[in-house]
């Protein structure tokens, strides 16, 4: 859904309350704000960047290409391989008592109850955790969640960044056909606490069925692709079901060549369905245009044709209402490649070699960003967030990201945003020239390195 500013039903209703019966006024017309400068100056596609002499050059060599694919597919399937012990009872508690002690705000914009965690504490059933630990899989897309609620937990929605979309109960958003280890059932069966290569949280059960080793061996092919095309919906051809996903999402491949009546080029794939409470698998045919397998040769022209299914999307903090956020969207941008990244911005930085750009002043930054960054294989980094270096325009870097807003401050010293919340390509510098633009706290003076992927 699209961005709502969280005080404008807020204000709406306040004016109801007070006006009572008077004639409502004509509200005057509304004065739009002038768009950050980067977005109308830069083009917005990927694929400028990549239009070089060298767009079709692999960025990997043949040894870091077969290195990352096989890592890729070690940690997809680790749920399933690994035997791990489970997620201690008091890391699985952790998150209740930190929302005990500070339970937010809900979706009208006012404090949730006291007890909001104690009372989704009592429907977990922790003291019998853990009371499944059976492997299983995602027969839907659907969202992780600290605790089992879909309920929100946002910060003072009058503050600067916070309220909708930053629902921090929101981990991730997990594609179907996703393994996973199932550790233990709600009271009320409705959620399920979960472990898989991306972390652990709260997933409907209606989103996840159990497997068996007959399952778990029919699955693992030996060969996998991934979604080059966003809003891939797809039916099944024996079963009732779809399906369905984009960027990221993942599924195990039977064979390949001549698809559907038409002959025309594909691949033919597995996806779980549920049959009671397990999994079973059914076919799908693919297009080539819809999906490739892993690893897809990473060149420019490649990474950029697959960003720009991302670009102008809706930002959505930790993937809530299935969009994306900074991380995620390098997460599921790199997916196609075999280049398996962490979940969160943090530890993204740290998922391959880095150099610090900390103490830097802006300008040695950019400098050594253009020295040394690889356009579409270096991650620019800074604390809470995250990009792609994909080139320059007009001698300066810029990067591909998903961005809530540019940090402003106007002359009282009160903190604002201009929000952008989309991916977008930028420099590094977004809203430098808003007259309340704030030079210290906005990208190029929080970049604190670069993160070389395939190195």
């Amino acid at each position: 859904m699209p961005w709502v500013c969280p005080w404008f039903a807020v204000l709406w209703f306040a004016a109801l309350c007070f006006t009572g019966c008077a004639p409502v006024p004509k509200p005057a017309p509304a004065v739009p704000q002038a768009p950050v400068l980067d977005l109308v100056r830069i083009p917005q596609d990927p694929a400028y960047f990549a239009n070089g002499p060298g767009k079709d050059r692999p960025l990997l060599t043949a040894q870091a290409k077969a290195a990352l694919a096989d890592d890729f597919i070690q940690a997809y399937f680790a749920p399933w391989r690994g035997g791990a012990k489970p997620v201690a009872k008091r890391d699985a508690a952790a998150p209740f008592r930190a929302f005990a002690a500070s339970p937010g705000y809900a979706a009208d914009n006012l404090p949730n109850p006291p007890d909001f965690a104690a009372q989704l504490e009592a429907n977990a059933g922790l003291p019998s955790y853990p009371n499944l630990n059976r492997p299983a899989v995602t027969v839907e897309a659907a969202a992780l969640r600290a605790l089992p609620t879909m309920a929100p937990s946002y910060l003072d929605p009058s503050r600067p960044g916070e309220g909708y979309p930053f629902d921090y109960l929101q981990y991730a958003n997990v594609p179907q056909n996703t393994p996973l280890t199932a550790r233990h059932a709600s009271r009320d069966g409705q959620w399920i606490f979960v472990e898989m290569a991306m972390g652990q949280g709260w997933l409907p059960s209606s989103a996840v069925a159990f497997v068996d080793e007959a399952f778990m061996s029919a699955f693992q092919t030996g060969s996998y692709a991934a979604f080059i095309r966003e809003g891939v919906d797809l039916a099944l051809a024996d079963a009732n079901g779809r399906l369905r996903g984009g960027l990221g999402s993942v599924f195990p491949v039977e064979s390949q060549g001549a698809i559907g009546p038409s002959g025309a080029s594909g691949l033919t794939a597995l996806a779980a369905v549920r049959q009671g409470d397990r999994a079973r698998l059914a076919h799908c045919a693919v297009g080539a245009d819809q999906a490739a397998l892993i690893p897809l040769e990473a060149t420019p022209a490649n990474i950029a044709a697959a960003a720009r299914q991302l670009i102008g999307q809706t930002y959505g903090w930790g993937g809530l209402d299935g969009k994306r956020d900074c991380s995620l969207m390098v997460r599921d941008l790199f997916t196609p490649f075999g280049v398996w990244l962490p979940r969160n911005s943090s530890a993204q930085a740290k998922a391959a070699p880095s150099t610090s750009l900390a103490g830097l002043t802006p300008e040695q930054k950019e400098q050594a960003i253009l020295r040394d960054g690889v356009p579409f294989l270096t991650l620019i980094t800074l604390p809470g967030h995250i990009g792609l270096y994909i080139g320059t325009f007009e001698g300066r870097p810029v990067m591909l990201h998903d961005i809530w807003g540019v940090r402003t401050r106007d002359a009282t010293g009160s903190e604002g945003r201009r929000v952008i919340g989309a991916t977008v390509i930028t420099t590094l510098t977004p809203g430098r020239e808003l007259p309340d633009y704030d030079r210290d706290r906005n990208i190029i003076g929080r970049v604190d390195g670069m993160t070389f992927l395939g190195r």
